[in-house]
């Protein structure tokens, strides 16, 4: 699965797994919350019940002393200091309290001011000497037969109940916590397994882009199976619609070749002065026509989401026919071309450029023309190829550079020529985004730097 925000698999394993984590933190704050109030309720209904138990654990004596004890089965009402107390305590005589061993001594901490019930009890929070947090239950009862109104309390430490809640709470997390991971793995994997065919469907229009495939195929899910049919749809279309268009330009090549043709054969029959001038005209017709027709063609070509071409092949080929055209000249690929390297355009297309390029520098050259290819660092448009052809020729000043790069513009004359060659490359360049310059060759000549797409 791809990552990054962009991604739909990221975006989906994101806010699926936000609202799990969302969803557990929820339960975990209402479960605990609801822990906390049954576990406080059970422990104020055990104080409550060791109260009944003191209550029922004494009776006054003949000489007003109480006589009894407690039978609450606790030891820790046995612990000095331990939060766990109780107390009776006669409201009209002077008889002396009876006090649990863990008070040792010591009275109950004060009372707040709160009210008793109509059953004379109540409940609450008070911290003892040592500063232990207290929940204390008090009921006052009339003993014997007279009219003896005696005070029992019964207090619990409230850090044991926090202690409950807080390994309660850990086990709580620890185990949400695990469920939690279970989840988000799942969701995970679900996700992953889910856009499966989506990834397949971008590898696939990937090996179109790259030439390997001419449509999608495969089994896809129903889902996305009517965009399948739509896109080899588009690119039947649009393979089409180019063939089209290609048919339409070689036709219009043709229809306007002969036309003028005919106009040049009549320019000569006419006087010196007009010729000239018929010429003239001509011959920026057939630069402008070339140009158009050429612009038409490369874009024809370049839009073709499935041309792709072997550099070393092309290269090679365009080699051995310049050296067999110009074989008092040294002509080769210095370096040789990497075989992986891969023009993102129409061999036609690479094969104009190359070859216009190493023409204009066998013209010139004095016994050696080199050409190389490599790949150089990409920018935000893609991977880069750099196509380099240099001779030991004379060589171009600025301005003499400024002009060859001109359409139909020829640096000399004498010479024979269209000059059309390096405008040609000009616009195949410019129709693919790329760029094309001039400058001095390590030969000593006139070096031509090309930067084409690679795919």
């Amino acid at each position: 699965m791809r990552r990054g925000p962009n991604t739909l698999a990221f975006r989906l394993f994101f806010f699926t797994s936000l609202w799990m984590v969302a969803s557990l933190a929820v339960i975990a704050v209402m479960i605990s919350a609801d822990y906390r109030r049954n576990a406080e309720a059970r422990f104020g209904e055990l104080i409550t019940a060791n109260l009944y138990n003191l209550m029922g654990s004494f009776e006054p004596a003949a000489d007003g002393q109480l006589t009894g004890a407690p039978q609450l089965g606790d030891g820790r009402y046995a612990q000095f200091n331990s939060g766990w107390y109780w107390s009776v305590h006669s409201m009209n005589t002077q008889a002396a309290p009876r006090l649990s061993p863990s008070l040792a001594g010591a009275g109950f901490p004060d009372a707040p001011r709160a009210d008793f019930d109509e059953n004379f009890q109540r409940i609450y929070r008070a911290a003892d000497a040592r500063g232990n947090p207290i929940l204390v239950a008090e009921g006052q009862v009339f003993l014997g037969e007279g009219d003896d109104l005696y005070t029992f309390r019964v207090s619990g430490n409230l850090v044991t109940l926090n202690q409950e809640i807080t390994d309660f709470r850990l086990r709580l997390v620890s185990l949400l916590a695990l469920f939690g991971l279970g989840l988000v793995l799942t969701s995970y994997f679900v996700v992953r397994v889910g856009l499966r065919p989506l990834i397949a469907a971008t590898v696939r229009l990937g090996d179109i882009r790259e030439g390997r495939a001419e449509s999608l195929h495969g089994r896809f899910p129903k889902e996305i199976q009517p965009l399948i049919d739509e896109t080899n749809a588009l690119i039947v279309s649009n393979r089409s619609i180019l063939e089209r268009a290609r048919t339409q330009v070689g036709n219009l090549a043709h229809s306007l070749k002969t036309p003028l043709s005919v106009l040049q054969v009549e320019a000569d029959k006419l006087p010196a002065r007009r010729a000239d001038i018929f010429r003239e005209q001509l011959a920026q017709m057939q630069s402008q026509v070339q140009s158009y027709l050429n612009r038409a063609m490369v874009s024809a070509r370049h839009g073709t989401i499935t041309s792709r071409t072997k550099v070393a092949p092309a290269l090679a080929r365009l080699v051995r026919v310049m050296t067999k055209l110009n074989p008092e000249l040294d002509i080769r690929a210095r370096p040789a071309a990497d075989e992986t390297l891969i023009f993102a355009g129409e061999q036609q297309d690479l094969e104009e450029i190359a070859g216009n390029l190493l023409e204009n520098a066998a013209k010139w050259a004095k016994s050696t023309v080199q050409i190389g290819v490599e790949r150089v660092p990409g920018d935000e448009q893609g991977a880069r190829l750099r196509l380099t052809v240099g001779d030991d020729g004379p060589g171009l000043s600025t301005d003499e550079i400024a002009v060859a790069l001109k359409r139909g513009a020829r640096v000399d004359t004498r010479s024979p020529g269209t000059g059309l060659g390096l405008s040609i490359v000009t616009d195949i360049v410019g129709e693919y985004g790329g760029t094309f310059e001039l400058g001095r060759s390590g030969l000593g000549g006139l070096e031509a730097v090309v930067i084409l797409p690679a795919a």
